[in-house]
């Protein structure tokens, strides 16, 4: 199962909800800066995603039009699944997956896909208040890249969905209604039920749950693609 969404959007909640419910997730970060509970992601597998990034001219934030990879890097890929053999359901994420996913799909798995998606607003303010680019020179007009950003991997969220649907999940839903939803996904997946309240979600998570429309203007293209999202949700 890979969990697919932009950053910021919910991918480390949903992942540690299905971790809870069965997910083996092998070793991941369990402890991040930005993410209390740890972004979930395994270390080597989002390496492979940045190296393929780079190689193709761009980067998680600084998407290139096509990605390109080597011999060496499948090689790599195909190491790293196997580690994963021996269970029957596993799964990994990376919000950069949505970028270099021709890779992934090239390697001989059943990959089945579940998304996250959030308000274009509140992924600029929480990607802005974390100063995630902080390594680097800041951008003049950080609203604007991050809308872009926001656009670029959610229209390939939006296409893969097109090309095969899957489950989708808004991480702006109301605590019940969010849980109501990890449940029924990890239903559909084959995961065990949550027999008693589960405790890795904390509404905490979502450290930012509203803006001010005038401070964090959204332009049309980005909330009609938003509305688009939210009729995928069944």
């Amino acid at each position: 199962i890979c969990i697919v969404g932009m950053h910021r959007s919910g991918t480390s909640c949903l992942t540690g909800n299905l971790e809870e419910r069965g997910l083996v997730l092998g070793d991941v970060n369990n402890a991040a800066r930005h993410n209390r509970k740890g972004n979930k992601e395994n270390l080597s597998l989002r390496s492979l995603n940045d190296e393929i990034l780079k190689l193709s001219g761009g980067a998680w934030d600084n998407p290139p039009e096509k990605i390109v990879w080597t011999d060496d890097l499948s090689k790599r890929r195909d190491a790293q699944l196997q580690h994963y053999a021996p269970y029957p359901i596993w799964g990994f994420k990376d919000p950069r997956t949505l970028l270099t996913l021709p890779f992934w799909l090239e390697a001989e798995q059943n990959i089945q896909f579940v998304g996250t998606f959030r308000h274009p607003a509140l992924v600029a303010r929480s990607l802005i208040v974390r100063k995630v680019w902080e390594t680097r020179p800041v951008p003049d007009d950080q609203l604007l890249l991050c809308m872009n950003l926001w656009k670029r991997y959610n229209r390939e969220l939006l296409e893969l969905h097109s090309r095969n649907p899957f489950p989708l999940i808004n991480f702006d839903m109301e605590q019940s209604a969010y849980l109501q939803r990890t449940e029924k996904i990890a239903i559909h997946f084959g995961l065990s039920d949550a027999s008693e309240m589960l405790s890795f979600y904390d509404e905490k998570l979502r450290s930012t749950k509203t803006v001010n429309k005038n401070e964090w203007p959204v332009d049309e293209e980005s909330l009609e693609l938003y509305q688009a999202l939210k009729s995928r949700l069944s």
